[in-house]
């Protein structure tokens, strides 16, 4: 009979080869997984707060932009980003800004800072005071969160002592009630978008009652509070039926004038341009907080609308300034 033997078994030079091999592979392994500890110990999926008291240096998240730079906020304290040799110095916005030679409100990124700037913390926490109460106004409206970058534009908003609008989806609020107990804390709102971004449009009365209701006491269950009676539906898309349940629930439909398509655009620049050159007094902008390419965008979006004297409000609050109390059934898209 022929029998093959197991090729560990195999016998003279071939197999102390094999051994020898085997181990200089293994050795090699230990060695990269040694070293991959030790230098990526700042690297971390996680996102991490950016108006920390210390400015540890963070990873921001985003899309392979994170690099050593100084991001100032209110033109004052720096945050210092971690750095990723893999990525550019600075992100294209960055680039995009210096070669424009704005002025945003938000310093040019150095590749570094001085010890004053790092030592002065505390401005990080400051708020800018609110515009006179007649100052044009605009909503920025967050969809389909609440998500990893949620947080990070928190910050930005938080720093300029802005204010937003986050449509969260019923079955993401289990994962991140902080970040939705955050909005509400800095004075943003948290409305429905739907439980699990299903087009309405394709149900039954009952289960477009269920898709609306169900998120707004998951949020209420999180904050304490019920949310306001508004609600914006997924893709926008709307028919009669969701007109109608809409209506006999008490609840007001979420719109907007400025779409950037920022889920298709995945360009930080062309999210600041389109915004910035088409916003009006009264404009409501959509955008995702799922997508790292508009939280990097953020960071200057905000502090150049403040800049041009807008104010930063809520959905609901221009509503209730331009167009009074929300009607049940009523569709708001803002001002063109």
């Amino acid at each position: 009979m022929n029998t093959r033997t197991p090729l560990f078994f195999d016998n003279g030079r071939k197999n102390r080869k094999s051994i020898a091999v085997r181990i200089a592979c293994g050795v090699f392994l230990v060695v990269l997984l040694i070293v991959g500890t030790t230098s990526g110990g700042q690297e971390t999926s996680e996102y991490v707060s950016l108006a920390t008291a210390d400015i540890t240096p963070v990873i921001a998240p985003s899309y392979g932009i994170i690099s050593s730079n100084q991001i100032p906020y209110n033109g004052s304290a720096s945050i210092k980003y971690a750095q990723d040799p893999t990525a550019p110095s600075v992100s294209p916005l960055d680039n995009y800004i210096q070669h424009l030679n704005m002025n945003v409100g938000v310093n040019s990124v150095t590749n570094s800072a001085t010890n004053s700037e790092a030592e002065d913390s505390s401005q990080c926490k400051k708020f800018r005071p609110p515009p006179p109460p007649r100052a044009p106004m605009i909503a920025l409206t967050f969809d389909d969160g609440p998500a990893q970058y949620t947080d990070y534009i928190l910050d930005v908003l938080e720093a300029h002592g802005a204010r937003a609008t986050f449509c969260v989806l019923g079955n993401r609020i289990e994962a991140r009630p902080d970040t939705v107990r955050r909005i509400v804390s800095i004075g943003s709102e948290v409305i429905g978008h739907s439980w699990n971004h299903a087009n309405l449009t394709r149900f039954c009365k009952y289960t477009i009652r269920w898709q609306i209701l169900e998120p707004s006491a998951a949020i209420a269950e999180v904050v304490g509070t019920p949310p306001p009676p508004i609600f914006r539906a997924p893709y926008g898309i709307i028919d009669d039926n969701v007109i109608y349940m809409a209506e006999y629930l008490g609840y007001s439909i979420l719109g907007w004038t400025i779409d950037p398509a920022d889920w298709r655009h995945r360009d930080p620049v062309h999210i600041y341009n389109h915004i910035i050159n088409n916003v009006v007094d009264g404009s409501i902008v959509l955008l995702h907080d799922i997508r790292p390419t508009t939280a990097e965008a953020m960071r200057y979006v905000v502090p150049s609308l403040i800049e041009k004297g807008f104010q930063l409000v809520t959905a609901s609050e221009l509503i209730a300034y331009f167009y009074g109390e929300l009607e049940p059934g009523k569709v708001y898209v803002g001002i063109r």
